[in-house]
């Protein structure tokens, strides 16, 4: 039985990639994890578990090594030169996506518009501005800043980029197969709610289909000759009339469930994996809602029926959790696990 080997199995996108493929495969999934690692969510769906660190990590060891997250993508890819996952191979161009400001220069130079960037706020004129870090490395720092105080303290962060702010609340998602500046499937979504608010994962997807969207997205992959797998975010500038570029994440994204409902192309390039495609054109991810808080979440419910419901056991498990005061989550986290006194 041929293996793979989940680089990063904690995060959103790899347990959606290890559900799929137990449900529609026969590989051995096995977690790569720290040896002293915490609980999460989605641990029981892996047949094993391995302590490794993708920095040495050999693809010999295992029939596929499969990063899912940023930071597993950046080290094998810089490590190895390329990664391979069934047909499709990421080569050192998308390295280049990993530099969030030299990736907007880029863009920009070939013609498609993007928000005001610089490494200099106060070269942005009023506020509020956005903010996010420069490298892709699995860092959540972003944010809006809408004031002088608030900015005060992250000047000094020279890992930070600062942009105009675009005030539209959706975010536009591109994923996408490629190969060699070929696009060899696709899927688009839009967000009509992320968490968190300034940025992030999607909470409620819409499926689109806008040419023009796709049009930007294609000039972008044939521009870098982009050879694997990623996702490119716009958003739609009021002032310009124009979706503008926001970031190319050259990895395995957060919502790529949404793709493999829609689009079964994805798995069959990646893994020889074939299943019918499910025609979903809403999609919610439960735990995400939960984690905007209760209240947040109670709120929400009466949408629910008009979209495709997903990871609904860990959402309500996050509801249940947040109703627990914090002072007492850890001392019944003890007393279940240990079997510790209160």
């Amino acid at each position: 039985m041929k293996s793979i080997l989940i680089l990063q199995p904690e995060i959103d996108q790899a347990i959606s990639i290890t559900r799929f493929l137990r449900r529609h495969s026969s590989y051995n999934l096995i977690a790569c994890l720290p040896k002293k690692s915490p609980a999460f969510y989605g641990r029981s769906i892996y047949h094993d578990f391995i302590d490794c660190d993708a920095a040495r990590f050999s693809p010999a060891d295992t029939s596929i090594a499969l990063p899912t997250g940023a930071e597993s993508t950046y080290r094998l890819l810089s490590c190895q030169g390329s990664i391979r996952i069934g047909s499709v191979t990421m080569t050192p161009p998308a390295l280049k996506a990993y530099d969030k400001w030299e990736m907007v220069r880029w863009v920009e130079k070939i013609g498609i518009p993007v928000p005001y960037t610089t490494l200099a706020p106060e070269s942005i004129n009023g506020f509020p501005l956005f903010y996010k870090s420069r490298y892709e490395n699995g860092a959540k720092t972003r944010g809006i800043a809408a004031s002088e105080a608030e900015l005060k303290g992250l000047v000094e962060n020279k890992n930070l980029i600062f942009q105009e702010f675009i005030p539209t609340p959706h975010t536009f998602g591109f994923g996408f197969l490629a190969d060699h500046g070929r696009i060899v499937t696709s899927f688009s979504h839009r967000e009509n709610l992320s968490f968190p608010r300034t940025g992030g994962s999607g909470v409620f997807l819409e499926r689109i289909d806008d040419p023009e969207l796709s049009s930007l997205a294609q000039a972008i992959i044939f521009g870098l000759n982009f050879s694997g797998w990623g996702l490119i975010e716009f958003k739609y500038c009021p002032k310009r009339q124009k979706y503008v570029f926001m970031e190319l994440n050259a990895k395995f994204w957060a919502s790529i469930e949404f793709a493999l409902l829609n689009q079964p192309v994805f798995f069959r390039e990646l893994f020889a994996v074939s299943y019918p495609a499910q025609d979903v054109s809403r999609i919610a991810f439960i735990n995400r809602i939960a984690d905007l808080g209760n209240i947040e979440f109670l709120r929400r419910l009466p949408q629910l029926p008009k979209y495709r419901c997903i990871n609904s056991e860990w959402g309500i498990r996050n509801v249940l959790r947040n109703a627990i005061p914090r002072r007492f989550r850890y001392r019944l986290k003890r007393l279940f696990t240990h079997g510790t006194k209160l």
